[in-house]
């Protein structure tokens, strides 16, 4: 580890190669469960009911994953170097202020991190920066779970911006870090599932409707100036960003991809620069 940490090269390869392998295995047994073993099993759940990725889509998504975990892990190396020999010295007994502290330092990451996304995400849509930064992304039309880390480079960079940056500012312990890590990549596959996970009237219940759904983020790959949050609605509410029951019954009727018409001019400019 002391190795490692001192090859800023060999700890961006170990941490590069570290995501690759949380990303395959958290997307992939969500695509042996719903896409392969449970396709008919779960038919009724399908989100864009009938529809499939286009040819090609699903391999371009994993590709462009596997490029975007390298970027995950060379960005930041000095900042997590340096949050690692802090870590090293904390200690790992349990105690319920470390827990209390624990979930608190949880939920303010959570927060910033939503709160950094939803605008940044606004940002690379617009239009000057759609096709350069974002278009990848939205390839993914009916998206699946490989599609969760399938951005540009330059997209994957500045999703990658700020945890190091919150960790040099925030006093997290290793275990949070690890348990927020694994359910970032966790969140990030349900959400571009393509299938709905959750109970139904879940996105309309009073507590759950303030967290991202595989419903919510699958209605914005759709209706691209919907649906800009990454953990949470409250910005997409306190914005008016958010989706409307309206909006799904009018994505439930599209028969195919070219019938989707996304609402608002805003969107319709997202959809030209996907068709150009």
């Amino acid at each position: 580890m002391n190795s490692a940490l001192e090859s800023p090269i060999l700890f961006g390869l170990i941490s590069s190669f570290g995501i690759a392998i949380r990303y395959f295995i958290i997307a992939g047994a969500a695509y042996f469960v719903f896409w392969v073993q449970g396709k008919r099993r779960f038919q009724a759940r399908k989100i864009q009911p009938g529809k499939m990725p286009r040819p090609g889509v699903m391999r371009r998504e994993i590709l462009w994953s596997v490029l975007s975990s390298f970027v995950f892990g060379f960005s930041g190396i000095w900042a997590f170097r340096n949050w690692m020999k802090l870590a090293s010295g904390w200690s790992v007994g349990f105690s319920m202020s470390g827990f209390v502290m624990g979930v608190a330092t949880f939920c303010l990451l959570a927060f910033l991190h939503d709160t950094y996304f939803y605008w940044m995400h606004r940002l690379v849509h617009h239009p000057k920066l759609f096709r350069l930064v974002h278009r990848v992304h939205h390839e993914s039309v009916t998206p699946s779970p490989w599609a969760a880390f399938s951005f540009h480079p330059l997209e994957a960079i500045l999703e990658a911006l700020i945890l190091p940056v919150l960790l040099l500012f925030i006093p997290v312990t290793p275990i949070v870090l690890v348990c927020f890590l694994v359910w970032m990549t966790i969140l990030g596959v349900v959400n571009h599932l393509g299938y709905d996970p959750y109970f139904r009237g879940f996105d309309e219940h009073s507590v759950f409707k303030w967290m991202i759904s595989a419903r919510n983020h699958d209605h914005h790959h759709v209706h691209p100036d919907r649906n800009f949050g990454l953990y949470f609605t409250f910005w997409d509410h306190w914005m008016g960003t958010q989706w409307k029951r309206t909006d799904l019954n009018r994505l439930n009727r599209a028969k195919s991809d070219s019938q989707i018409s996304a609402s608002g001019e805003f969107a319709r400019t997202q959809e030209s620069l996907l068709q150009n």
